[in-house]
């Protein structure tokens, strides 16, 4: 059995939609593939239409930005009721967050002497819920600035680089207990993956593990 359980589409940073990364899932041999879209269940009916067509498996998930002890953090969420109010609420001003940063990426981008502004972000971003810094990419990308998004984290996205905003992001062990109230499992996604073995360390996830967290 083949199983994927962390994809996004273009309802949130992907670039397919819900409907296409399901079809793509099935063509590539996959039995089961997960629908986990930035802090949004927006894509959710149209990838579960899809994979009845195609005869695959979806898990229905969401990748929730989350922060502990300083430090970002992605939880994945699989199966939660996305009607639950405190998941809705939680999940909003994360997704207020989002919105609230672009101006100031794009600004210190202009400071940078970019001509860049929030139409360039809107037409790559489509009809995505969550406009993040991928989207920014791609605009930099379409505007001839860099090559690919690697070369946009690198020389201005990232942490400590110059177009850089922080942006809210929900409390971890918070999050932990609402994704099990709604019904939900959680797993932290790519640990250590991209801040070395620190970020969380091996005690945290024992901690983590008695406030809900099912898996890493």
């Amino acid at each position: 059995m083949r199983i994927d359980l962390h994809a996004h589409s273009r309802a949130s940073d992907g670039t397919e939609s819900p409907g296409e990364l399901v079809r793509a899932a099935a063509a590539a041999g996959l039995d089961v593939v997960a629908l986990t879209d930035h802090d949004t269940a927006e894509g959710w009916p149209e990838a579960e239409r899809t994979a009845l067509e195609v005869g695959i498996e979806l898990v229905r998930g969401i990748e929730i930005s989350a922060r502990h002890d300083g430090h970002s953090v992605h939880l994945l969420a699989y199966l939660p009721d996305p009607t639950y109010p405190p998941l809705l609420a939680a999940l909003q001003l994360v997704l207020d967050g989002r919105t609230a940063r672009l101006p100031a990426m794009l600004e210190r981008l202009r400071g940078e002497g970019i001509a860049i502004d929030d139409e360039d972000v809107r037409r790559v971003a489509g009809d995505a819920v969550a406009t993040g810094r991928p989207h920014v990419a791609d605009a930099l990308i379409g505007l001839g600035v860099v090559r690919d998004r690697t070369e946009a984290f690198r020389r201005y996205l990232n942490p400590g680089r110059p177009a850089y905003a922080h942006r809210y992001a929900a409390p971890l062990v918070e999050m932990l207990g609402i994704v099990a109230e709604a019904g939900g499992v959680t797993v932290i996604a790519h640990p250590w993956g991209r801040h070395g073995r620190d970020r969380p360390d091996e005690a945290t996830f024992a901690e983590l593990g008695l406030s809900c967290l099912s898996g890493i």
